[in-house]
């Protein structure tokens, strides 16, 4: 889709060098990269892979639900909108508008610096934008690493585990309340440990009140955690207290599913 932009900017930056013509044409970039930022930031125009701002959110609240029919609507209609404007880049071009003789107060090797430098700034905005969404999809409540599928890779489901442990982890230590540090997250086979320090050491009773009342609720709520629990993983959530004592308690597809 990246030609939307760029086939009518080398065009301006040849032919056409007045706003009229160029108003439209920065109006197509700016919905295009409406369009990455909510439904395939982490692919490209032609690879719309990976989550958008809205097609994350669809897809939390329908548990992996039609993610793929709101980024062939979102596609399509970014299309729509960059045709529509695409009219008015070519109505810029017509009398009374000054026409190619704009372009003749220009040098050759100046078009050709602007002509790269366009195609940088693009790369680097498209950039920006990923970098924006996937910082938007952090802070929305529920968020985890998505695996990837087997049918996009030949890893073992222990090594994909393994990797989107560490990757999550990456921003670790961070001070989840007043007396909780979640310091680590590992792997061991098919077991995604979550590891908190915390300051004050629960009585089992409090545990088990954590565990039912927050984190089971949390983790059988969010659809990419239920994922990976059905690849075959189970959740643990060990806590060290002071007295150097390990408590952990797992969370298990069966956990999340009505009893029969």
């Amino acid at each position: 889709m990246g030609w939307l932009f760029m086939a009518p900017a080398l065009y301006g930056i040849w032919r056409y060098r007045y706003w009229a013509y160029w108003r439209p044409v920065l109006i197509i970039l700016g919905v295009l990269e409406l369009g990455v930022l909510l439904f395939w930031a982490s692919g490209t125009y032609g690879n719309s892979v990976g989550d958008g701002v809205i097609t994350a959110i669809v897809r939390n609240a329908t548990h992996d639900g039609p993610e793929t029919l709101w980024v062939a609507l979102g596609v399509l209609g970014t299309i729509g909108v960059c045709l529509w404007l695409l009219r008015g880049v070519n109505r810029a071009t017509l009398p009374p508008h000054p026409g190619r003789e704009a372009a003749d107060r220009a040098d050759i090797p100046r078009k050709i610096v602007e002509s790269i430098a366009i195609f940088a700034g693009v790369f680097a905005l498209s950039f920006v934008v990923g970098g924006l969404s996937q910082a938007i999809l952090y802070l929305m409540p529920n968020n985890t690493v998505r695996l990837s599928t087997p049918a996009v890779t030949s890893m073992s489901k222990e090594e994909q585990l393994r990797q989107a442990a560490a990757l999550a982890s990456a921003d670790l230590p961070k001070r989840i309340d007043s007396v909780t540090t979640l310091t680590s997250m590992t792997t061991e086979g098919l077991i995604w440990t979550y590891h908190y320090d915390i300051e004050v050491a629960p009585s089992a009773a409090q545990l088990a009140e954590l565990m039912s009342g927050t984190i089971r609720p949390q983790v059988c709520a969010n659809p990419d955690m239920l994922a990976v629990m059905r690849m075959g993983a189970t959740y643990r959530y060990s806590y060290r207290t002071p007295d150097r004592r390990i408590l952990f308690e797992d969370v298990k597809l069966e956990d999340c599913e009505p009893p029969h």
